[in-house]
């Protein structure tokens, strides 16, 4: 008897088991289709991930293609702004500091000519 009612609880649990594992599908399914629609893309996948001929990953999400390529050399335009975008921070850089100094001289100045003038008028 104790084993009729142990084989019933195992092919319960089995079909729990089966139905969880069909649900978790189904779901991941519909939020593939829902995404998909959301975003206006009629692919049946929302990531695909593919090898490339010289070893660089193709990788598609949701439609749109990602730039994963194994290149080790920037090309010269990419190397140039590069260039320009370091030049660009050094100077906003210096920018900043010489405002800082400027608002701290300007604060300073402000502060003794108002601690003269209410020395001028505290005095009369």
């Amino acid at each position: 008897m104790r084993i009729k009612s142990m084989l019933e609880h195992t092919a319960v649990y089995g079909v729990l088991l089966i139905m969880l594992a069909l649900l978790v599908i189904f779901g991941i399914s519909t939020a593939e289709k829902g995404v998909n629609s959301l975003v206006g893309t009629n692919d049946p996948q929302a990531l695909v991930i593919k090898s490339g001929p010289r070893g660089d990953v193709d990788l598609k999400i949701l439609g749109k293609d990602v730039k994963t390529g194994t290149s080790t050399k920037p090309s010269w335009s990419q190397e140039l702004s590069q260039d320009l975008e370091g030049q660009q921070s050094t100077v906003a850089d210096g920018l900043d500091s010489a405002s800082v100094n400027m608002g701290t001289w300007m604060q300073t100045g402000a502060k003794k000519l108002l601690d003269s003038l209410s020395g001028v008028f505290t005095s009369n």
